[in-house]
């Protein structure tokens, strides 16, 4: 109803193709759950300082945060492979945090592209 409301008012995109990543930190929450909580804080700041940045370089949006993982939308397929591809070079490679380098062995991403109904266009 929401979507068809949108659709209607102009506000929405309808059904097209979009390309979802979801990332995620294997073995984070029980790595986390024996660490104080300021340590926790800075773990996800340092990853939303890898993610946030390769995902807008390429043409992706972030849509939803899961904790230590994320859910991005992109307008195709090769734009989203080629970001979570960055992501897993910029999670090895990130000074902001030794802890997000030791992270990144466990740093794993999954992607899906299909058609949509969405209440506005990926960028």
């Amino acid at each position: 109803m929401w979507q068809a409301l949108s659709r209607v008012t102009g506000r929405g995109a309808g059904e097209q193709t979009v390309a979802i990543v979801f990332t995620d930190i294997v073995g984070f929450s029980s790595f986390v759950l024996e660490r104080w909580d300021d340590l926790r804080v800075e773990l996800l700041r340092a990853i939303e300082d890898v993610v946030a940045p390769a995902v807008k370089h390429g043409g992706g949006r972030v849509v939803k945060h899961l904790g230590d993982g994320h859910m991005a939308v992109f307008a195709d397929a090769t734009r989203a492979l080629n970001a979570a591809l960055d992501l897993q070079r910029a999670a090895g490679a990130s000074t902001s945090a030794v802890p997000t380098r030791a992270c990144a062995s466990a740093f794993t991403w999954g992607a899906r592209a299909g058609s949509a109904t969405t209440s506005s266009a990926p960028t």
